[in-house]
């Protein structure tokens, strides 16, 4: 699974399925019958030799080249302005994590100062979007998952400690 992963470079998680999620279907593809989906569980979640990060399963040595990419990128005006405004809750989210994580997105308060402006599906969103928000920065990392749910925790309980930070 592993050496799949790293040849294909990403592999995209929709926990959507309509037969299988993606990720299963993907591997099933190219490993075939001796592909279980607990393998991969159990690689992201426990071996650590594969890393969950917003949306995709990729290998560990891959993720400080995708977090300096966003880090460095200039961002929307909106969602600078309302990462701006929100600093108190990151600061919040990140000092929760830090004392009892992993947890589920519905386990951290709501102590945004201004919601996320969004009339579609990310309306009234704050918690997820904060979340995906640091973790595509790297400051908080997705450590498993129960179901859907995704579990978020400080990266440096979820990444390789030898992992290089890079510009």
């Amino acid at each position: 699974i592993v050496e799949v992963v790293e040849r294909l470079t990403i592999l995209q998680i929709d926990p959507t399925a309509a037969i299988a999620p993606s990720a299963d279907l993907v591997l099933w593809s190219r490993v075939g019958s001796s592909y279980h989906p607990p393998d991969l569980v159990k690689a992201v979640e426990h071996d650590r030799t594969l890393a969950e990060t917003v949306a995709y399963i990729r290998s560990p040595r891959d993720v400080p080249a995708v977090i300096a990419e966003v880090r460095d990128a200039e961002m929307h005006a909106s969602t600078a302005a309302w990462l701006e405004t929100n600093e108190p809750f990151c600061r919040d989210i990140l000092a929760l994590l830090e004392k009892e994580g992993p947890l589920l997105s519905r386990d951290i308060p709501d102590t945004s100062v201004e919601p996320w402006p969004s009339s579609g599906w990310t309306n009234n969103r704050n918690i997820t979007r904060m979340l995906e928000s640091l973790a595509l920065r790297g400051y908080v990392a997705i450590s498993a998952r129960k179901g859907r749910q995704r579990y978020w925790d400080l990266p440096e309980r979820v990444y390789p400690a030898d992992l290089p930070t890079l510009d």
